[in-house]
């Protein structure tokens, strides 16, 4: 008897299938509600429901494939992006947050030694190095000051542990010559490839 119960149980697994319970038929049901209103009607509550809260695993075998095809005609439509736009508008609307009053003091405090900005070009023509590329590649940081003319002024920053600071301690002795140096383990002084 127990070997023809397996039988059946093996040839026919739905039959012993049990309904879905508490979260899951709540799941399905909602489910099969998305799946009889129109894509269009659906509301951004809906959509993001359906989209990220339901979990396809959970739901009955015969709903799963239904599921997914409405899933890709919700993404093909772009309602998803439909309603981010839309929300979009308000994140706008809050205040950015302001930097601090004055970097240059933080950055002092920080250990950082300030170069003038002939000592800068020096540097990026000898490294031959973007002030971008060697903000993202060294200590460098760049603090642009509003003076009492509203003119803007740039002040340099590096950390005295940087190699590009023992350069321009050097610099400041009196040797502008970079070559031979192997500044980051490279046979050559120039860190960049590109132009200044």
């Amino acid at each position: 008897m127990i070997q023809a119960l397996l039988t059946v149980f093996f040839l026919f697994p739905g039959a012993y299938a049990q309904a879905p319970q508490g979260q899951d038929a709540e799941a399905a049901a909602f489910v099969q509600q998305i799946l009889r209103t129109p894509p269009q009607k659906l509301s951004q509550a809906q959509v993001s429901r359906f989209l990220y809260r339901v979990q396809p695993a959970a739901l009955p075998p015969e709903l799963q494939q239904a599921y997914f095809q409405r899933r890709d005609v919700i993404m093909g439509a772009g309602l998803h992006r439909k309603f981010q736009a839309e929300e979009e508008p308000q994140a706008k609307k809050k205040p950015k947050p302001q930097p601090p009053a004055n970097t240059a003091k933080a950055l002092l405090a920080a250990g950082y030694e300030e170069i003038d900005s002939a000592e800068f070009g020096w540097l990026s023509r000898e490294t031959k190095c973007t002030q971008a590329q060697l903000e993202e590649h060294t200590t460098l940081k760049v603090v642009v000051e509003l003076g009492k003319d509203k003119k803007k002024t740039l002040r340099y920053f590096l950390q005295p542990k940087d190699p590009l600071f023992a350069a321009v301690a050097n610099y400041r002795k009196g040797h502008k010559d970079l070559r031979g140096t192997r500044l980051f383990g490279t046979k050559s002084s120039s860190l960049c490839t590109g132009k200044p």
